[in-house]
């Protein structure tokens, strides 16, 4: 036997038992972590990033055998269940639940309980084509089945319970957005019949009302894409093709709406899903800007957070799409290109001891 291969065994011996220091880092610039920036008051920090089930732990500050070796693969662990093209996602306290357009089931990241399963793989409540997701206080999560035409309904440990609507309530379903106080569920139709939100029991699956039609004036709707419950039961649904956000009221009268088509701060260029959170603001996903807005409940813009980057490092995004807000305020981001969710914080809660946040990838500089 040669010397190099001496030394290359006696380099894999040493790395198993954790005797090989890891290569010296290179410093960068400092990533920026809080948002706004200075010198706006800050209210978010980056936290964590998911990209597959094995960022549901914590990782050692050494490298293992097979990260040495190579085990990793864009950002996630090999071995890891990682997301296929994920393209929308709904949070209850922790639970991060994930539809991805590459694959049928849902994705479930338990992050309290470090636990990851899959949801409607299994008849019944087989899902074909989830493009949409929204849970209620209970936990309960909807999910709107394009192909079906449907929405589904699963407990939080993933068990079917119902089935809402069908071909002949839907002509095209893309969305679906649970009341979390009330007995609602409000879905979006983009169909032949008419682009327009839906409404039904979530309990019954009973019809109550619709409202909106296609058109471009106050109360029509251009491609809707999401809607969320925000300030006093108030609807306020994304307007996709008219590039703004109308506001309804609980029962679906027009009150006003707010942001044009343009490249400036407030405006949209290519809105997609929005979440509110506890105080009423509103977030606003823009797929061309690699984005999210954030306005107040009466569409005053506050600040941004994201920016478009092509190495997919925290706050970096191709084709950001979804977004949901967790009831402590954290922020939960979802990039289809780069497979992953960003989560954000709040500044005013503390982090448990307990369940420290994981900070587990390499982040480069944000322009």
């Amino acid at each position: 036997m040669n010397a190099l291969p001496r030394y290359l065994m006696a380099w894999l011996i040493l790395a198993m038992t954790g005797c090989v220091a890891a290569p010296p880092k290179i410093a960068g610039p400092a990533v920026q972590r809080v948002f706004p920036p200075p010198p706006d008051e800050p209210r978010y920090i980056h936290e964590r990033t998911l990209y597959g089930s094995s960022d549901l732990f914590e990782k050692t500050t050494e490298p293992g055998f097979l990260t040495l070796l190579g085990g990793k693969k864009n950002g996630r662990e090999e071995g890891s269940e990682s997301m296929a093209r994920p393209q929308a996602l709904a949070v209850h306290h922790g639970r991060v639940f994930v539809a991805n357009s590459q694959d049928r089931p849902i994705s479930v990241f338990d992050i309290p309980n470090k636990k990851f399963f899959k949801l409607g793989a299994n008849s019944p409540g087989t899902l074909q084509t989830p493009s949409g997701l929204s849970s209620d206080r209970a936990g309960n999560l909807f999910v709107a089945d394009t192909q079906a035409n449907s929405i589904l309904v699963f407990d939080k440990e993933g068990n079917y319970l119902r089935r809402i609507g069908g071909p002949m309530w839907f002509s095209h379903l893309t969305n679906v957005t649970a009341d979390p106080k009330v007995n609602r569920v409000y879905a979006i139709d983009v169909g032949e019949t008419g682009h327009r939100v839906r409404v039904f029991d979530s309990l019954n699956g009973r019809h109550l009302f619709d409202f909106g039609r296609r058109g471009h004036g106050p109360g029509e709707f251009n491609i809707p894409y999401d809607l969320a419950v925000g300030k006093d039961g108030r609807l306020n649904v994304v307007d996709s093709g008219n590039f703004r956000v109308q506001i309804f009221d609980h029962d679906g009268r027009y009150l006003r709406s707010f942001g044009t088509a343009g490249k400036q701060a407030g405006q949209f260029a290519r809105p997609k899903e929005i979440a509110a959170d506890a105080d009423g603001n509103l977030y606003v996903v823009d797929g061309a800007f690699g984005n999210f807005q954030v306005f107040d409940p009466d569409g005053a813009f506050l600040f941004f957070i994201g920016t478009h980057g092509e190495d997919g490092a925290a706050v970096k995004y191709m084709l950001p799409s979804g977004i949901d807000i967790d009831e402590d305020g954290r922020i939960y981001f979802v990039d289809q290109w780069y497979g992953k969710i960003d989560i954000f914080r709040p500044l005013r809660v503390r982090i448990e001891k307990e369940n420290p946040p994981i900070d587990n990838k390499a982040k480069p500089s944000v322009e």
